[in-house]
């Protein structure tokens, strides 16, 4: 009985980490409009001016995949892909920020 009591609260810790994470979708969209934002451009740009373009393609990349998600619907059940989405993207990003230096 015990064992199935803990079982269902690590569940619940599972369910509550996967709700507070934005969707796969939004986490995907946001991820590719980042790193498309951080390739190599011919023109150089200053660091502020690299921020904004980052910042505005994040933004339109989160509400392009509301407005996906509210036409064509989407999971209302958080599942355990949410949490290891933002872990990838994180690592993504992580190595194209590092990798910009030598682009």
């Amino acid at each position: 009985m015990r064992a199935l009591a803990a079982s269902a609260a690590a569940d619940a810790g599972v369910d509550s980490l996967a709700r507070r994470c934005p969707r796969v979708a939004t986490t995907v969209a946001v991820t590719i409009a980042v790193w498309v934002s951080l390739a190599p451009s011919l023109l150089p740009r200053a660091a502020l001016a690299q921020a904004a373009a980052s910042g505005c393609a994040a933004a339109a990349a989160a509400v392009a995949a509301g407005v996906r998600r509210r036409r064509h619907g989407g999971s209302a059940r958080p599942g355990a892909a949410r949490p290891a989405a933002l872990v990838v993207a994180a690592g993504v990003l992580g190595w194209t920020v590092l990798a910009t230096e030598q682009w």
